[in-house]
């Protein structure tokens, strides 16, 4: 719909309205395609105020009325509390598919990053600088740039005038790029002497050699370039480039020496890992195995929750008074930005979880990324004594093994259950191996696994199933919770890992039991932001979580009709998640985007505490959300929009159901205090997703339902061809953008070519008087008191 404001008062405008009207009647040339395409002048400021004023007159009648209703309700409606049906959407379904299906760099994690601009710079390398190489191994990459250095530095000698090889800037930062992705990931988990990370610091060391290579054989395209224009000759059409290669040259090198080893032809040497056997740079550097993906995703889920985290802090800065630019008191702007971020972010790490999987099917659960990047000694064990026939039939059996080991970890009821058993039993049929060495085996990494995950109110309680191996463990220095240490938003004190195990164990025991809650006290001390803050989210929220945040979470996407909700995926992308994982199966694996996405929640109430952050966030967003559904409420009248807006009545009441989403609560567990009734449904990330879908729907798929825009668009083209046919001066980019689209549409140029007052009578029409009065108006020339009253009339207007 087209709003045009104005700072002119209701009366003052009205003194335009008139000549208006006469202007509209007037016209008597048919609206044709060669007027269309006349070339018109700037309308003249009168009329520019005209059409504002007419425009403004429309929504200031339509405001005022909305105004009155919402200060005096005629009836005592109310809406549901409960959803009453499907939500319309107006968006096509296939366009949201694919902006949900685009990639994009920043949204896929650090493995599309690196491949990205991995392959960017072996585009350039194979088909621009190196054609005749058959790039196949990534030492032929040595090998290549060891010829760019060799081609420049024969034009240096003034062998031959070719044409220079330069890396081009964007060629060299992606190759910066692809460096500094894999560097992080060989800080974060690389480290142990074994193949893969050979093979990675092979990879890391040829990068390195190519990048110095590189900005050598620049530097020689530099010297000739800057010889050539000395000595008056034609610079070669490559080194427009050489202008550029100053802003990544200008990092902390000596190039006096650099120029030094060109005179005396030193070039760069390798001097990196070596390997026994070549590795296929379409495997290992275009694409990846299977374990530097899977780091990829831990190095992607850490950035993305410190993103997270660092959002709520501008949210906490805000609410103590140190945001630079805090203007008001409100802080829900904020709060649906901090919501947005973390829906993003949760996404991201879902669309990072699909490929994961899609590459590498082995790796379908967040306990096989564990298995392969954690126990990875306990893997080869068995792979070494394995019949190397069956283990080349199925590669994977040992790695689904120990990830089945890993998941019974993060359930209760773990030790020598009959699932383990089972798992041990049918690994020693499918591997050969006798089934008592699997059992002998086992034991070293079962018990890794209970102690990584044990929390912290079990292993102070000394309810660990073997006391003796716990403290052994513990004398070693060992402690729960370490395997992903070096991530600061994912790994120890906030381990995601916790997360994964209590919403694994909520899910498992709703399944089991028909109820997601244990008794109160049993995960350690109750959390409260101003007598008992959190200096952690593993331990301090546990309590908080496994029976309160996480339940009513779980009842609320089994009671209430979520699939209703167009768009839920975005808006309320954490309900969404596990509303889709109970529909599928609730016992199976936690995906990661789910565990991630109830890490923010926890992350998001972390950084919040304090001050009573949390209590003024909840009960800001509570009475935004209330306020919301009040004013939908103001135009509730039943007595009169039933009888004149049949539908808009309707569309009302089926939004207006949205009011009692956070409350319907049917099975409640038990008797929830304030306090903890604020934690549970208006903490900083759920509260937030509530006003995100709430604003949204309300305000634009509601809007979108009861304006009808067809309409809108005849009024605003016949206004506008009516005007043009008075004065063919009349141009307005915007409106003539639309003209041209709109030319031979028959939904909204009905019937033959306009003639005199056709243009009117249509935009009367448009405005929702009936056809007869229209036409009347039109013909008659009414004033502008006499459409006035037709129009105050047709819209239930009085006064």
């Amino acid at each position: 719909m087209f709003f045009l404001w104005t700072s002119s008062s209701f009366v003052r405008t009205t003194f335009f309205i008139d000549p208006l009207l006469h202007c509209l009647k007037d016209c008597s040339v048919p609206v044709s395609c060669s007027l269309r395409a006349h070339t018109f002048t700037r309308l003249p400021p009168v009329k520019i105020r005209q059409v504002v004023a007419l425009f403004f007159l429309l929504t200031n009648a339509s405001s005022k009325r909305k105004e009155s209703s919402l200060e005096k309700p005629q009836s005592s409606f109310s809406f549901p509390r409960k959803l009453v049906g499907p939500l319309p959407t107006f968006h096509d379904p296939r366009n949201e598919a694919s902006t949900n299906n685009a990639s994009s760099t920043a949204a896929n994690g650090y493995y599309n990053i690196c491949k990205e601009a991995s392959l960017t710079f072996h585009s350039w390398i194979s088909r621009d600088a190196c054609p005749q190489y058959k790039l196949r191994v990534v030492g032929d990459y040595r090998n290549a740039v060891q010829e760019i250095m060799h081609h420049n530095y024969g034009a240096f000698l003034k062998q031959h005038s070719n044409d220079l090889i330069v890396a081009p800037p964007a060629i060299m930062i992606s190759l910066a790029t692809s460096l500094q992705v894999r560097e992080q990931i060989a800080e974060k988990h690389l480290g142990l002497e074994d193949s893969f990370d050979t093979k990675q610091r092979y990879i890391i060391n040829v990068l390195q050699y190519c990048q110095n290579a590189l900005q050598f054989a620049n530097r020689i395209a530099t010297l000739v370039k800057k010889e050539r224009e000395e000595a008056g000759g034609v610079v070669d059409k490559i080194s427009g480039w050489l202008t550029n290669l100053t802003l990544i040259d200008k990092e902390d090198r000596n190039w006096s020496d650099i120029d030094r080893d060109i005179k005396d032809g030193k070039f760069p040497l390798y001097s990196g890992v070596k390997v026994e056997q070549e590795l296929c740079i379409y495997h290992v550097v275009l694409n990846g195995d299977d374990r530097f993906q899977a780091t990829a995703l831990l190095l992607t889920l850490d950035d993305l929750m410190g993103t997270i985290h660092d959002h709520y802090a501008l949210l906490k800065a805000f609410m103590r008074g140190k945001h630079p630019k805090q203007q008001e008191t409100s802080c829900i702007q904020l709060v649906l930005e901090c919501a947005a971020v973390a829906n993003v972010a949760t996404k991201s790490v879902q669309r990072v979880e699909e490929e994961l999987a899609k590459n590498h099917p082995h790796l379908s659960t967040f306990y096989h990324v564990l298995a392969l990047l954690f126990l990875e000694n306990d893997y080869d064990k068995f792979n070494k004594i394995m019949d190397k026939k069956k283990l080349k039939k199925d590669p994977h059996m040992t790695l689904n093994f120990i990830a089945r080991i890993v998941e019974r970890s993060f359930q209760e009821g773990f030790g020598l259950d009959k699932p383990i058993c089972e798992a041990k039993k049918h690994f020693a049929e499918q591997s050969g191996l006798p089934h008592q060495l699997v059992k002998d085996v086992s034991p070293d990494f079962e018990m890794e696994c209970l102690f990584e995950t044990l929390r912290d109110f079990e292993l102070n309680a000394g309810t660990v199933a073997n006391p003796s191996l716990s403290a052994e463990y513990a004398a070693m220095g060992l402690k729960p919770n370490t395997w992903m240490s070096k991530y600061k938003h994912i790994g120890g004190d906030f381990s995601i890992l916790n997360t994964q195990k209590f919403a694994q164990m909520s899910l498992n025991a709703m399944a089991t039991r028909n109820s997601p809650l244990v008794q109160l006290g049993f995960s350690g001390l109750p959390f409260d932001e101003n007598t008992n803050p959190a200096t952690g989210i593993r331990g301090d929220l546990d309590e908080r979580f496994m029976h309160l945040i996480f339940p009513v979470i779980i009842l609320l996407c089994n009671n209430e009709p979520l699939d209703y909700l167009p768009h839920r995926s975005s808006l309320m992308t954490v309900f969404d998640l596990v509303r889709e994982h109970l529909i599928e199966d609730s016992t199976k694996a936690v995906p990661i985007a789910l565990s991630f996405g109830l890490h923010a929640v926890l992350m998001s109430i972390f950084v919040l505490q304090g001050d009573g952050n949390l209590a003024t966030v909840a009960v800001q967003t509570k009475q935004s959300y209330d306020k919301l559904f009040a004013q939908l409420q103001g135009v509730a009248d039943r007595s009169t929009l039933s009888k004149n807006a049949p539908r808009m009545a309707e569309l009302i009441e089926l939004y207006g159901s949205l009011g009692g989403l956070p409350y319907q609560m049917d099975n409640a567990p038990g008797e929830i205090q304030s306090q903890d009734e604020m934690l549970a449904f208006w903490n900083p990330l759920v509260g937030g997703e509530y006003m995100l879908c709430s604003t949204y729907l309300c305000s634009i798929e509601f809007g979108t339902a009861t304006f009808n825009s067809l309409c809108q668009l005849k009024f605003v083209l016949h206004l506008y061809n009516a005007l043009r046919l008075r004065d063919p001066s009349l141009i307005i980019p915007l409106l003539r953008g639309l003209d041209t689209i709109f030319m031979n549409s028959k939904s909204v140029w009905v019937g033959l070519e306009p003639d005199l007052g056709s243009c009117c009578n249509v935009f009367y029409m448009a405005l929702g008087i009936d056809a007869t009065s229209a036409a009347r108006l039109a013909s008659e020339r009414g004033t502008y008191e006499d459409f006035f009253r037709v129009f105050s009339s047709s819209q239930g207007i009085r006064g």
